[in-house]
């Protein structure tokens, strides 16, 4: 089998890890399980780091995604549940043939497809939100950073762009691609500071236009001085 996380193939161990044993809990529900595993790192994000994740909201956090999943079925599972590391490559029998399980997946088209995204994160059996006193600066930063949007709305860019292509065409009989249109920008005769504002709008970092005209008080920065 081929783990698909969040569309990509697994790309680390870790996460090779994470999907086997995601994959071991979701066969097999009712029953007490002692899952096995060579990989120290994925049973320690399970068993012992997976609480300090929460408490920061999960905040970098590597392989989130998986461990929520994992989470999710252990505290839900009414079985008992037990993790054990074996050392690898020990001639130890059920490693071993993980090992070749492994290596047989490799060549395999089945897929092991991730949890909807949605479920997992309004799923109840997950802490909500972080706890303050586990945060620190750099946690808080990452937080800031998740409400900040780093480029323009994309539906915004496109109708934008359309509207001006429309123009473009309407005036020259010409369409211009979006590749084309940008670049036109550097020819324009006019000087630099009003090529980038005229480029900016185009890409929707400016605020302008229409977005004043709507806010009582500020209607007059909807024309450009």
């Amino acid at each position: 089998m081929s783990l698909t996380n969040q569309g990509k193939e697994a790309s680390s161990n870790s996460q090779a890890e994470l999907g086997a044993i995601l994959e071991t809990l979701r066969r097999n529900e009712v029953d007490d399980l002692k899952i096995k595993s060579d990989s120290l790192t994925s049973l320690r994000a399970i068993c012992v780091d997976a609480e300090g994740y929460e408490d920061q909201d999960w905040l970098g956090a590597r392989n989130a995604d998986l461990i929520k999943a994992i989470l999710i079925r252990l505290r839900t599972r009414p079985a008992r549940t037990a993790f054990r590391w074996v050392k690898g490559h020990d001639d130890n029998y059920g490693n071993n043939r993980a090992d070749a399980l492994a290596n047989e997946g490799r060549d395999s088209n089945e897929p092991v497809e991730m949890d909807d995204e949605a479920w997992i994160e309004n799923h109840t059996a997950l802490q909500d939100g972080a706890r303050l006193q586990a945060l620190d600066a750099k946690h808080t930063y990452e937080a800031v950073l998740r409400w900040v949007p780093k480029k323009p709305n994309t539906n915004q860019y496109q109708e934008t762009i359309k509207s001006t292509k429309d123009k473009v065409e309407e005036a020259t009989g010409l369409r211009p691609t979006t590749e084309r249109l940008l670049k036109s920008f550097r020819a324009l005769g006019v000087p630099p500071h009003l090529k980038d504002h005229m480029r900016c709008l185009v890409n929707k970092r400016l605020k302008c236009r229409t977005y004043w005209s709507n806010i009582p008080g500020y209607e007059d920065r909807a024309y450009c001085s």
